[in-house]
């Protein structure tokens, strides 16, 4: 009998990461959600962020209280921190899609730091059923306001880390003002934010950038920076209501917002 957990071993620590990415181009994942949105799962970390994201929900509960608490008289409006392959947006659809048979009425500003990650994200928002939904994409760092980090390349996309000094593969990418880019947009219904550690600087750089977020879901890296800090900073700029969605020994997630009126 073949022992499953010693292949499953094999394939997790001798089978080299690039292998494993080339495995996942070749078998072209795709699924076609209800509302249109076509999903496609090309490298491994896809699989990693799908999961988190359509089968534990870590942004629902958000999604949800947004969909239930729409401003009236303009368009919502999220941002995107790490956007990845665009999963978080086609979560935002299809949920919406679910309740009102229609897509949401949705501005959506996506940032992605790897210049790789961020083409492969232009084109799969070109071509994967966002008709009707303003999008507004940005390559670069969120975190500090200026200057430029090394993006230390990971054999996973998701887990690509900003270090100070060139170590191993990776791009010298410019960190983004993301004061300018929000500077049109009155308030922020939801933000998501998963940025590999830079979330500390981002908390202690941008207040006002905050003061206009009514929502947000934050992964945090606990070897990044003190999270019990971040947190108590982020309840002194009114996100009072602080719930943990995952608690790992090296990342948690929590959805905070603003108590209701």
């Amino acid at each position: 009998m073949r022992d499953f957990g010693s292949v499953k071993h094999f394939w997790r620590w001798l089978v080299p990461g690039p292998i494993k990415n080339l495995v996942w181009r070749l078998m072209r994942l795709d699924w076609t959600l209800l509302s249109g949105i076509r999903i496609i799962l090309e490298h491994r970390s896809d699989w990693y962020v799908y999961n988190e994201i359509f089968v534990n929900g870590e942004y629902d509960s958000a999604i949800h209280e947004m969909i239930g608490d729409a401003p009236a008289g303009r368009p919502w409006i999220t941002l995107d921190l790490g956007a990845h392959a665009g999963f978080f947006l086609a979560r935002l659809c299809d949920l919406y899609y679910h309740q009102r048979q229609s897509m949401p009425p949705v501005s959506a500003i996506l940032v992605e730091g790897s210049a790789k990650t961020f083409a492969r994200l232009q084109r799969l928002m070109s071509a994967s059923g966002y008709a009707g939904i303003t999008v507004s994409l940005h390559h670069g760092l969120a975190g500090q306001k200026e200057g430029s980090g090394y993006l230390a390349e990971s054999t996973s996309e998701a887990t690509n880390q900003i270090t100070p000094i060139a170590a191993g593969p990776g791009e010298t990418v410019p960190y983004l003002n993301l004061d300018r880019i929000c500077a049109a947009s009155p308030e922020i219904d939801l933000l998501k934010c998963d940025i590999e550690g830079a979330e500390f600087a981002l908390i202690d750089q941008y207040p006002e950038l905050l003061a206009k977020v009514r929502r947000a879901v934050i992964e945090f890296h606990s070897e990044e920076g003190d999270i019990p800090a971040a947190l108590r900073k982020l309840a002194s700029y009114g996100f009072t209501r602080q719930t943990p969605v995952r608690s790992w020994p090296l990342t948690s997630v929590y959805y905070l917002s603003r108590e209701r009126a």
